[in-house]
């Protein structure tokens, strides 16, 4: 075997190094040392991003199965800087008395799942590309339902653990036929063989469709909302943006180099699927408000004392009024601006990146708190219904 192959793939042992340092730091390091844990892993990203940021000569190894071009580095580079914000912007949360002790995995995960995506842009055969969307995908899942005892991120990791395997099966589905018309996995042998016939029209659906499934294309999308709204913040900052960008290159990639010659057929298809996909996210904007990772209610609550951030609540006046503009005279139906003031003073140190004060929601949250609030809801009398999403 020649070892010089592995030479070509610069940016997967950076990496591989960089998780096994952060492995070794967070088995290792003593509890003092740990408190800089995330300082540690922005900077060991960084110095890998520096590293592999100018783009070497093409290349490919392991006889056409790992390519390498500049273009495939530059990509890798921008997942690098947008997996370093994600990694910053989840101090915070990681911070928390609910979190600390996990934030080592967090890192790991999330590092792992950026392998898979080396893996899948430098992918010169269906059989490696595959390896490397597994690898992207069964780690994220873990991410998603991260926060386990939060049962809306349970359920997240669930619907993405089956959407995942459903969209990873319709794509080995699709490279099954499209290997059995052709003989061969490799990207740069197919395009000779492929005729357009009905199977092979059927291979490239299949294959789609499980793509479409991962970048949330429309009709393939339904899952997202659930998932997005019950991962915990940076897991979704980083599933919507790194995820579905690796996602995005690489179906580009293959449709250019594998299906070119059946380009009549799949153009019209890809242009149906975007076209709908961008009128279906213009069509659904509304002035509502997300209540993302936070504490959320079902209807306009009077006095709320302990409900979530003074920013939601805030935006939710607006939105309502925008909405509703009858309700510029029933003001006491909306959050009031003492309630806001309560959840300033709510936030603290023990927060999860956003600013919330668990342990003060934790006291918020006793039944012997909850049933002293008998609250009026748009005129007329209700328990207020708390959960956490």
């Amino acid at each position: 075997m020649d070892y010089s192959n592995f030479l070509m793939m610069k940016e997967e042992l950076s990496l591989i190094a960089v998780i096994v340092v952060l492995l070794l730091y967070d088995l290792c390091a003593s509890k003092k040392a740990l408190r800089y844990f995330q300082p540690v892993a922005c900077v060991l990203v960084g110095v890998h991003t520096l590293l592999n940021l100018v783009p070497g000569a093409a290349g490919e190894a392991f006889g056409g199965m790992y390519q390498y071009t500049p273009m495939m580095s530059v990509v890798k580079s921008i997942l690098n800087i947008g997996t370093l914000i994600v990694l910053m912007q989840a101090g915070g949360w990681l911070a928390g008395e609910s979190t600390v002790h996990k934030r080592g995995e967090f890192y790991f995960l999330t590092l792992t799942t950026l392998l898979g995506m080396y893996f899948m842009i430098s992918a010169g055969n269906f059989l490696f590309f595959f390896i490397g969307l597994e690898t992207a995908s069964i780690p994220m899942a873990t991410l998603v339902a991260f926060d386990k005892y939060r049962h809306k991120s349970a359920e997240a990791g669930a619907k993405y653990i089956l959407n995942a395997v459903f969209a990873s099966g319709l794509s080995l589905y699709g490279m099954s036929l499209l290997y059995g018309t052709t003989g061969t996995l490799y990207f740069d042998d197919i395009p000779a063989t492929v005729t357009g016939s009905p199977l092979q029209i059927m291979a490239f659906v299949f294959f789609a469709v499980g793509l479409f499934f991962k970048i949330s294309l429309v009709p393939f999308h339904q899952w997202t909302p659930d998932v997005y709204e019950g991962a915990p913040t940076p897991v979704t900052s980083y599933l919507s943006v790194i995820s579905k960008g690796s996602a995005v290159f690489v179906l580009m990639t293959i449709l250019i180099k594998v299906f070119a010659p059946i380009a009549a057929q799949w153009q019209g298809i890809l242009y149906g699927v975007i076209v709908v996909t961008t009128k279906r996210g213009r069509k659904g904007e509304k002035p509502t408000v997300d209540f993302k990772a936070s504490v959320g209610i079902s209807e306009p609550i009077r006095y709320p004392d302990y409900l979530g951030s003074a920013d939601y609540a805030t935006l939710y006046n607006e939105a309502m009024l925008n909405d509703n503009p009858s309700l510029a005279a029933d003001s006491p139906s909306l959050f009031t601006q003492t309630a806001i003031d309560n959840y300033r003073r709510a936030k603290g140190d023990n927060s999860d990146g956003l600013g919330y004060n668990w342990d003060y929601f934790d006291y918020a949250f006793q039944p012997s708190v909850l049933q002293d609030y008998s609250l009026s809801v748009r005129g007329g009398t209700d328990r207020a219904r708390y959960f956490i999403l």
